[in-house]
């Protein structure tokens, strides 16, 4: 930036100097004198006397063609560098809060509205861009306009004070009217996050706002909140054009103050006046034009406090990944005396005296009504949550010890909603991380395990895109894209969360298949309803208020006609 400002700085003394040569280079032709005398415009003769140039025409205008060339190629420099500036600034910025989201602590993300993220990380960035764009505009013509006044100040200094005493009160004039215009700024920043919150649930709440025909509400709300930002630009652009509306007539009056003051009061020079009025000109379009830009850079100081808001946020909650060793998750999993409980304030445990080991290779199912704790007890093992007490270790180290990035790139996870990208079926799977000549093998095995291969026949079916969230996929298809990332992914433990809950019988048969030859192969965890999902598992855990009521296999449980999995089964709950 301080680069910038000096081009623009270098750009104005150019141009000042060239304005100033054009007086005696004018006189000269209109006087046919090819040589000037030393008191036509002296300020000229002495700076060409100092570096021994002859005052001259030919001299004056061949200085004045070298100036403005120099000039012209400063000022495409300094476009030149604004535009990489900006650029590089608007990457860095994306790139630290993709960084700083990825970072963030689980439990905040869960706070925050994702109308509102996704509206700072994509329109409140462009806007701050922009803000930074007007800033640098606003710096280029200040420091260009202020170059005429020094050379204005070297001619006669009394003429620049007159310039100072009334631009000051020009300025302040204006600034009361700029305060107004940046609270404004703010206010619409606030409300097209907000806007941009509703039409996200709006969007993803379609079918069944469609379905139901419930818009109603939904649109009278959205409706709103588009007639307050209408209000909101309305009330900024009244005032915007106000101010650019009253500049021309405010510096003509600067002007004729100015002259009348310099000749009537002060006794300047008539002739010399006339050259200094001109460099004040141009000096003058400079400093409207900073005060054009400076009020469109207020117009995007709304989206610079948001961006800047959400930056700072993100930085104060990162998760806490103090742990540095790695570990290659050979034994087990252990849960000792785990209590959790999303508020402090609450009396009730939502986990309460885990005890519970998760041995490698086996197959591991935790059943339990909704609410009961068993989503919350997987995201203590993911490292997404912090128990309140007792500790999580895998293969004896701490899980406060390790890793977590290293811990979780070991975990697959399939949800009761698939996650599916809107990009091709090859990138939902391999995630983007796919090398044609190292990875086809292993492409092709978890094409083959997930039953893929039964829609997926060549490279073609791999390049089809999927649509919007998966839009052309059957529920099945989704969840063996689902599987198949997993698998490619080569996990040492596999989640599923009610992964089978939303599908058909059929389709729940044929994906229960494909995970059945997984078996004894990598640490499979199963959180689910249906005990057709849990028949085949080697351990199962009955969750009951946060507790483990009880554990065992299928067999030792449904044989035991007081346990809480006979009753499950007899009240048909699973």
């Amino acid at each position: 930036m301080l680069f910038i400002v000096c081009l623009s700085f270098l750009t104005g003394v150019l141009e000042s100097i060239g304005v100033s040569m054009i007086f005696p280079i004018l006189q000269s032709i209109l006087e046919n004198k090819p040589k000037l005398e030393a008191t036509n415009f002296p300020i000229v003769s002495d700076v060409l006397t100092f570096f021994s140039i002859d005052y001259t025409i030919n001299n004056l205008v061949t200085i004045f063609v070298v100036l403005f060339l120099f000039k012209a190629v400063f000022k495409f420099v300094t476009g030149y560098f604004k535009l990489f500036y900006s650029s590089k600034f608007l990457l860095d910025i994306r790139k630290n809060m993709i960084k700083n989201l990825s970072g963030l602590e689980y439990t905040n993300y869960t706070k925050r509205e994702t109308g509102k993220l996704s509206s700072t990380f994509t329109l409140e960035v462009e806007n701050m861009v922009s803000g930074f764009i007007y800033f640098s505009n606003y710096l280029v013509t200040i420091f260009t306009g202020i170059s005429f006044i020094i050379i204005i100040l070297f001619i006669e200094y009394k003429f620049t004070f007159i310039i100072l005493f009334f631009g000051m009160i020009y300025y302040l004039g204006f600034k009361k009217l700029n305060v107004k215009i940046k609270n404004i700024s703010k206010e619409i920043t606030s409300s097209n996050s907000k806007f941009n919150s509703l039409l996200i649930q709006f969007i993803q709440s379609y079918k069944y706002l469609k379905s139901t025909n419930n818009f109603y509400h939904l649109n009278d709300f959205l409706k709103q909140t588009v007639v307050n930002i209408r209000r909101l630009k309305i009330q900024k652009d009244i005032r915007t054009n106000f101010v650019l509306a009253i500049q021309e007539p405010a510096v003509l009056l600067l002007v004729l103050l100015i002259v009348y003051v310099s000749v009537s009061v002060i006794k300047i020079e008539t002739s010399v006046v006339l050259m200094l009025l001109v460099l004040f000109y141009r000096s003058t379009n400079y400093f409207l034009s900073s005060q054009s830009t400076w009020n469109n850079f207020l117009g995007q100081i709304g989206s610079t406090n948001s961006v800047i808001q959400l930056e700072s946020s993100l930085i104060e909650n990162q998760e806490d990944s103090a742990g540095v060793k790695k570990v290659d998750f050979s034994k087990s999993i252990i849960l000792k005396d785990i209590d959790f409980k999303y508020s402090n304030d609450s009396m009730i445990k939502n986990l309460d005296s885990i005890n519970l080991e998760i041995p490698l290779n086996k197959t591991v199912a935790f059943v339990g009504k909704s609410g009961s704790g068993k989503s919350t007890l997987i995201n203590i093992i993911t490292g997404l949550l912090k128990p309140n007490s007792g500790n999580v270790s895998i293969d004896g180290i701490d899980l406060s010890e390790i890793n977590l990035k290293d811990w979780r790139s070991k975990i697959g996870y399939i949800a009761q909603e698939s996650v599916i990208f809107s990009d091709t079926i090859l990138n939902n799977i391999t995630s983007w991380d796919y090398n044609k000549e190292q990875d086809y093998s292993r492409l092709w095995n978890a094409i083959k395990m997930s039953h893929l291969d039964e829609i997926i026949k060549n490279d073609n079916d791999l390049n089809r895109d999927v649509g919007d969230r998966g839009v052309s996929l059957s529920g099945g298809q989704k969840q063996r894209i689902a599987i198949a990332r997993e698998l490619y992914r080569n996990p040492k433990i596999l989640i599923l969360d009610e992964a089978t809950s939303a599908l058909d019988s059929e389709t729940e048969k044929s994906i229960i298949e494909s995970l059945e030859e997984l078996n004894g192969k990598i640490t499979i965890i199963v959180i689910a309803h249906r005990l057709s999902t849990i028949k085949n598992s080697d351990i199962i855990n009955v969750i009951e208020g946060g507790i483990i009521i009880e554990s065992g296999s299928y067999d030792e449980l449904i044989n035991n006609n007081s346990s809480r999995m006979n009753e499950f089964i007899k009240m048909q709950e699973l």
